[in-house]
């Protein structure tokens, strides 16, 4: 997530100052032990349906395209998940960077971000395993499920994708006797896990002060960085790809941008495409 962040309360928008000392999923500014995220009960079978959170996972407040990223990196790094499940980077935005997520940790009410990134894992069409007995019960457990990897979300960690756009999304819903403004509404960059790794570049510095947004050009090395919130403590993300093709940033023009136009990485969706895309729908 970006540099500031959108409370709606009733029918007003309030522009509030992003949080300097403030963590969506717990009291400490910068890391958490994401432990409270295991899921409760595990499956008596060898394969945990769905995977859980790694209890190791690195989080960072308001860096949600870096959670997703080394999640993305822990899930491929997974032999068992790795043949189990499609893992894909979801970027959440729109052409005005205002889009309107229900259910965050961040506030009880609805939250604006300029963008959002979770992960989503889908059951890959074929699998086989040496258990028969076993295979048939993962097929009957995840067949046509989605699950979803939100580090910001209050829903519970993983959740079906179905669950997950109905409540974050409640706009969306058949039943729904409401809408909201077009300029609200989310775009989807989906971007399988592979390509995320290898071609997401971050310097970080759209989290620079906007005063200071263009330190990394000047000549002064001596001038410490100013950041809208503390930075992760390890160095800056650069895929492989990425950095033999010498980009360094392109996280607002590969992955943020929502305009299919502008190309980027992976596919843009409408909410109806991207709910089709994943095989639930609760639109």
């Amino acid at each position: 997530m970006c540099g500031l962040y959108l409370l709606w309360t009733d029918s007003s928008i309030f522009l509030y100052p992003f949080p300097s000392n403030s963590c969506a999923a717990c009291t400490i500014p910068s890391l958490c032990d994401l432990s409270s995220f295991l899921m409760p009960n595990a499956t008596s079978h060898k394969h945990s349906i769905p995977p859980l959170f790694p209890i190791h996972s690195t989080y960072t407040a308001f860096y949600c395209e870096e959670n997703v990223y080394l999640l993305t990196k822990q899930f491929l790094e997974n032999e068992e998940i790795r043949g189990l499940w499609d893992v894909f980077a979801v970027f959440i935005s729109n052409s005005t960077r205002t889009v309107a997520l229900w259910k965050q940790k961040l506030q009880e009410n609805v939250v604006i971000w300029d963008y959002h990134v979770i992960l989503v894992i889908r059951p890959k069409p074929r699998f086989e395993s040496d258990d028969e007995e076993s295979d048939r019960k993962l097929k009957q457990d995840i067949l046509g499920k989605a699950w979803v990897y939100d580090f910001d979300t209050s829903l519970e960690r993983p959740c079906t994708w179905s669950e997950y756009i109905a409540q974050t999304f409640p706009y969306s819903t058949r039943d729904t006797v409401w809408t909201i403004k077009e300029m609200y509404r989310s775009l989807f960059r989906v971007v399988p896990g592979q390509e995320y790794l290898d071609w997401f570049a971050s310097d970080r510095s759209h989290m620079v002060e906007e005063e200071d947004e263009n330190i990394f050009t000047r000549q002064e090395p001596d001038k410490p960085i100013v950041y809208k919130s503390r930075p992760p403590p390890y160095p800056v993300i650069v895929g492989i790809r990425a950095r033999d093709a010498g980009i360094l940033n392109n996280l607002m023009a590969s992955f943020v941008d929502m305009d299919a136009k502008n190309g980027g990485v992976g596919d843009v969706y409408t909410l109806e495409g991207v709910a089709g895309f994943f095989g639930e729908s609760a639109v």
